[in-house]
């Protein structure tokens, strides 16, 4: 390997671990929003399961080609009798 080569091969290396530091924070940054909004989601869920005025409904769901479920959910917030 000549010199240029090495060189280039050297800034390669560099800018592959900048990028695997900047993907890294990136990713814990987005994991910690994320786990920030699943809190949120679930005090929202418990805050409305408590307090909404539930209309329930009676529906199937196909959950595939031979499973047809029954389910009941209250048709103002989605929550599964």
């Amino acid at each position: 390997m000549n010199m240029d080569s090495k060189y280039k091969f050297e800034q390669s290396i560099f800018l592959l671990i900048e990028q695997k530091e900047e993907l890294i924070n990136e990713i814990q940054y987005i994991s910690v929003k994320l786990d920030i909004k699943k809190e949120k989601l679930k005090t929202i869920k418990k805050f409305l399961k408590e307090n909404c005025k539930h209309d329930y409904v009676e529906d199937f769901v196909s959950s595939g080609l031979d499973d047809i479920q029954h389910i009941e959910y209250c048709k103002l917030c989605d929550e599964l009798k």
